[in-house]
């Protein structure tokens, strides 16, 4: 089991390596999603986005980060 711990510990830091990477309005939104488990609705309210542009960003935001860390997770 150590060696589990181990890899999803680098995993989780790759992630978050990858996260640094992208736009600030991005990364913002990635964190408040699923760093801080906010549904849509909350982070339109806290960013004052419309909830459109929430949607969007997000899934920009996760397709940017599924093109960093191909091939390495």
């Amino acid at each position: 089991v150590p060696d589990e711990v181990m890899l999803a510990d680098e995993r989780t830091a790759l992630i978050e390596r990858a996260i640094e990477q992208l736009p600030e309005n991005y990364k913002r939104i990635i964190r408040l999603r699923h760093n801080d488990d906010l549904e849509y609705e909350e982070i339109a309210r806290v960013l004052q986005l419309p909830m459109g542009t929430v949607k969007v960003h997000l899934h920009r935001a996760r397709a940017a980060l599924a093109r960093m860390l191909k091939g390495k997770i």
